[in-house]
């Protein structure tokens, strides 16, 4: 399970990777028409077709890793809890309900069958964002720096005033909302 969480952050770095290549292919495609340079621009759609090439196998089995960790984490989760609903009687107690007066859960085992699977989805589509989310930023740094060290600093600054600005003014407005349940 670890190694594949390592394939899924190095395609994910990849994909990023190839995000900045197109860019600058885009770049270079976009001074070859001006030029009216037919050799270069031929090159440059060489280099994007060979990218897309390469790309393309690499997006399917990541496609196919997220699956099977995801088959793999449902699985997981879903015989543990399994384990526990039929140890000690809590099947019993979970359709019955508990000695405060509390109703039962009328179908406990689909009950806990979608909790698993809600929570393996989101947790792995937030995992994914963060991941392609830091991958970004380190990806786009390191090209940001290449032109001015000073950018670097200047974008860094203004993304964290940006971001208090935005959760001072809007923050406590989405945690009431969030929690009146909309």
């Amino acid at each position: 399970m670890r190694g594949s969480n390592l394939v899924l952050v190095l395609l994910q770095a990849g994909f990023v990777w190839c995000g900045l290549q197109f860019s600058v292919l885009k770049g270079g495609q976009m001074n070859a028409l001006t030029e009216k340079d037919g050799p270069k621009l031929l090159s440059v759609l060489r280099r994007g077709g060979i990218m897309v090439l390469i790309m393309s196998p690499c997006l399917a089995l990541k496609h196919y890793m997220v699956k099977r960790l995801r088959a793999g984490w449902r699985d997981f989760m879903a015989s543990y809890l399994i384990r526990c609903y039929f140890s000690r009687n809590g099947f019993y107690r979970a359709s019955m309900g508990d000695s405060h007066g509390c109703g039962g859960i009328t179908n406990p085992d689909a009950a806990m069958s979608e909790g698993v699977r809600t929570f393996v989805d989101t947790t792995i589509e937030l995992g994914d964002a963060y991941v392609s989310t830091t991958m970004g930023v380190v990806c786009h740094t390191f090209a940001l720096w290449k032109l001015s060290p000073w950018l670097v600093g200047f974008a860094w600054v203004y993304a964290a005033f940006i971001t208090m600005a935005t959760g001072g003014i809007f923050g406590k407005k989405l945690t009431v909302l969030n929690a009146g349940g909309l």
